[in-house]
């Protein structure tokens, strides 16, 4: 039977690094167990959180590599002696600490293992960071791999639950997740969680899979439209900082916009004690100087993005503004604009007819009902629909250069109404508009005008502005929103 006292090759400095390195957050202790999962290569790794067991625990079980009984007795006379390090092994650990950083969150460490072609399984335990001793293995693994018990947890830290440590490990490992190089599944209370590459990608991506050469190895860049937490570095798939913006040296303002995301890895970089920061020398002067040269490339994709981005949001805000605009007009009964209503219904009918025909022999579709009714069909698949409203109403976008003093105006043949972007209020309450619902609400005031001069056109003025009112009134009883 194997037991004894714990042997630290250095006690200070290996307690040092604990208060520095894992004293800051409760779940580092779990990313220590995930790290020497896939240092062991495992494809799968699951942590199960036990808070309703009379010893609450969290476990970590993997299908690496295992270890056998020789190498079991071997842990406690290697702390700070890092097997992976003396060896020089591409791992994510690099100071040998982490079997210990259990005592920040438990006092109980249990490892139960079984090495690859090997059908035992043993297992070691650990009191603290006092005694060890080699315990009878309860439940054999049956396939080769290790799980790890963290033992006594506080059962109210928060942290220490599914989401929070799905949220936090997708972020430590987004580079090996997205890659796919091994599984992660979170458990709680019957509760599972997979932290897999679609949970973790957020954004459009800009920059994907980029490979940049140094003489130390390959910098890789994926960079996203879009993201909460901005572009992190990693070292081997680990976050060694979650955004570059906070770095002193990157002084384009892009990094720190809040409109990019994703993730830049360098595995040679040099790293603090802590893990969380590069060391300044020649590899991360190297690095600083290729973020610099990629930031016009990241400005002009942002630039087109929000162009994309903008268009996007203004045909969702017609689309919006139609429907609120038939809901009032049905209520209203406005004759002419029914007429242009019903009228486009025989336009649109004759338009898929012709669409359908042309389909049935093997053709094109016909354009001549889009010419005839003047809407822009938008492609949704293999087939087309216009944003028009039920009402006929659409809006479309023009340079009124010969009225430039109008907000708008109104096409009655193709139940259009359209925007002049020449006009001071439309630079003012569209292009440098706070939210959308500023431009919902000028889109919505110059429809309403629009309308209104159709429906009356020739009435007492009196009559026009009760009419106006009337519209308004019946849409602000229920405003436009978003």
């Amino acid at each position: 039977m194997i037991k004894g006292k714990l042997k630290i090759g250095d006690e200070a400095y290996a307690l040092q690094l604990l208060s520095n390195v894992h004293g800051e957050d409760p779940r580092r202790p779990i990313r220590e167990l995930v790290e020497n999962a896939k240092d062991a290569e495992a494809t799968s790794i699951r942590v199960v959180i036990n808070k309703r067991a009379a010893d609450s625990y969290i476990m970590c079980r993997d299908d690496g590599r295992g270890m056998s009984l020789e190498a079991l007795a071997k842990l406690p006379h290697d702390i700070c002696h890092s097997i992976k390090r003396i060896e020089k092994k591409a791992t994510g650990g690099v100071h040998g600490i982490g079997l210990l950083s259990f005592k920040t969150i438990g006092n109980r460490l249990r490892i139960v293992s079984r090495r690859v072609e090997s059908p035992d399984t043993n297992a070691i335990e650990f009191q603290g960071l006092g005694s060890f001793e080699q315990i009878p293995v309860e439940r054999p693994l049956d396939a080769p791999g290790t799980e790890v018990y963290i033992y006594g947890i506080d059962k109210e830290k928060k942290l220490l639950n599914a989401e929070r440590l799905a949220e936090y490990l997708g972020q430590e490992f987004e580079d090996d997740l997205w890659e796919n190089k091994f599984k992660l599944d979170i458990q709680q209370n019957g509760m599972r969680i997979s932290v897999t590459r679609e949970r973790i990608a957020v954004g459009t991506p800009m920059i994907s899979g980029r490979r940049i050469s140094t003489e130390w190895g390959d910098i890789v860049v994926n960079i996203n439209y879009g993201g909460k937490m901005g572009v992190a570095l990693t070292r081997r798939g680990i976050t060694i900082n979650r955004n570059l913006g906070n770095l002193p040296e990157l002084e384009d303002d892009i990094w720190r916009s809040g409109k990019i995301g994703g993730s830049i890895r360098f595995d040679s970089i040099n790293v603090s004690t802590d893990k969380k920061n590069p060391i300044r020398d020649s590899l991360f002067s190297t690095f600083i100087a290729r973020m610099i040269e990629l930031e016009p490339e990241i400005a002009e994709a942002i630039k087109k993005q929000e162009e994309v981005e903008n268009e996007k949001s203004r045909e969702r805000l017609h689309r919006y503004l139609a429907r609120r605009l038939d809901e009032v007009l049905k209520d209203l009964r406005f004759g002419r604009i029914k007429a242009l209503m019903q009228a486009t219904k025989r336009a649109e009918q004759e338009e898929e007819a012709q669409i359908a025909e042309g389909v049935a022999f093997g053709g094109e579709g016909s354009t001549s009902a889009r010419e005839k009714t003047g809407k822009q069909p938008v492609s949704r698949g293999h087939t087309k629909k216009s944003l028009r409203s039920i009402y006929g109403i659409t809006f479309e976008h023009e340079r009124f250069l010969e009225h430039a003093g109008h907000r708008s105006r109104f096409e009655a043949k193709f139940g259009t109404v359209y925007i002049n972007t020449a006009h001071p209020d439309y630079a003012r309450k569209v292009l440098k508009k706070r939210n959308d619902l500023e431009e919902l609400d000028y889109y919505y005031k110059c429809a309403v005008k629009e309308i209104v001069l159709h429906e009356f056109e020739g009435a007492p003025p009196m009559d026009v502005l009760e009419k106006l009112l009337d519209i308004q009134l019946a849409i602000e009883k229920n405003p436009p929103s978003i």
